[in-house]
């Protein structure tokens, strides 16, 4: 008997600046266990709300900014099994920036969602696929590992050279249905 499935839509944030991506780290104690995930800003999309309405919202809960929203540059999926159901979670990623004044403003204090984000970094392109999950994140690695070594080969681009050359894998619309 396989276990009922949940679809679980998502945003992500891909912020970068001078080709590093912003990862927060997260302590976390649910079926795995207690332990550490790094990833992007970002969470799930609540019933009503547009793919960049739920980034927005979601990054002002974990660090307390708003993005400036570039492009969506890709999605990937993954699935979480627990012991009585699976969630397929399908996360879109927009391609963001923050000014240094936001930066210097992030607060992780305010989280109205309890999560335990403890800090945050600036990981290089070079070193992303060390941090975040491989099995989870994949197919996000992928994509911002292709685009730095694409943008190798071309000009610098002052607004985010690293990531100009994703394109979208799965986004064909607003909002995930």
């Amino acid at each position: 008997m396989s276990l009922p499935t949940r679809i679980r839509p998502g945003a992500k944030a891909i912020i970068v600046k001078n080709e590093s991506v912003f990862i927060i780290e997260e302590h976390v104690d649910d079926e795995l266990g207690k332990r550490i995930v790094f990833d992007v800003p970002g969470g799930g999309i609540e019933e009503g709300e547009l793919l960049t309405e739920a980034l927005v919202r979601e990054v002002q809960e974990e660090i307390g900014i708003t993005p400036n929203i570039i492009r969506p540059i890709g999605c990937w999926d993954y699935m979480r099994v627990h012991s009585d159901r699976q969630t397929h979670i399908v996360c879109a990623g927009y391609l963001c920036s923050i000014s240094q004044e936001q930066e210097n403003s992030i607060d992780l204090t305010q989280n109205p969602a309890a999560e335990n984000i403890v800090g945050w970094r600036w990981v290089p392109i070079t070193e992303i696929a060390q941090v975040l999950d491989p099995v989870d994140q994949a197919d996000l690695i992928t994509s911002i590992t292709n685009a730095q070594e694409q943008q190798s080969t071309r000009q610098q681009d002052t607004t985010c050279s690293i990531m100009r050359y994703c394109t979208p894998t799965c986004l064909s619309s607003n909002r995930l249905q």
